[in-house]
């Protein structure tokens, strides 16, 4: 037999019959989801935009990042975020939530359903996004959730993969080396 047919053939499980050594990439990132370690809504701290920053400062004695804003006038609707890191590494806390808020827009957004792998490789430039499930707002995962099992999971997964195709490439070359028999 061929030596790449072979090494194709031992990857098919990998590929889910699919013709592709990306398709199996594409399964690691897309099998495990992001809200898997988004933090869910009923947990959330949040707070409004007539907020003051050193209320809400007060307020984190968990020393969360991020706080969703809602509504003025006490509604519940998400209406935006609020970064608080410049906070903890010194910044004087002046104004209020209002001067500081991210409005909601497609960059901190993320669907519910979407590969934790696809918030990996994005999460340097949007360190919190809020997680759509359906038409609501259903959860929060930000860096500190780069932590958590599931995560390690994916990049296991992909890492494994990575293997599998290094070996499935290599294996026609190595075969075709001669290798000196040991004279002992």
């Amino acid at each position: 037999m061929d030596p790449v047919n072979e090494a194709e053939q031992r990857s098919q499980w990998a590929c889910q019959n699919r013709d592709s050594s990306s398709a199996s990439c594409w399964l690691f990132e897309e099998g495990l989801p992001v809200r898997l370690i988004a933090t869910p809504r009923a947990d959330f701290k949040t707070c409004h935009a007539d907020e003051s920053l050193a209320d809400v400062l007060e307020r984190n004695r968990e020393g969360f990042d991020y706080f969703p804003v809602t509504e003025t006038g006490g509604g519940t609707r998400i209406v935006g975020l609020v970064d608080l890191t410049s906070f903890h590494q010194g910044e004087q806390p002046d104004g209020h939530v209002r001067d500081k808020v991210t409005r909601l827009t497609e960059a901190n957004l993320i669907g519910a359903d979407a590969g934790i792998i696809t918030f990996v490789k994005n999460a340097d430039q949007h360190g919190c996004r809020l997680v759509v499930a359906g038409a609501e707002i259903s959860g929060l995962v930000t860096l500190s959730d780069l932590q958590k099992l599931p995560v390690q999971a994916a990049l296991f997964g992909m890492i494994t993969h990575l293997e599998i195709v290094m070996a499935n490439l290599s294996h026609p070359l190595i075969s075709k080396v001669s290798m000196p028999a040991n004279k002992t």
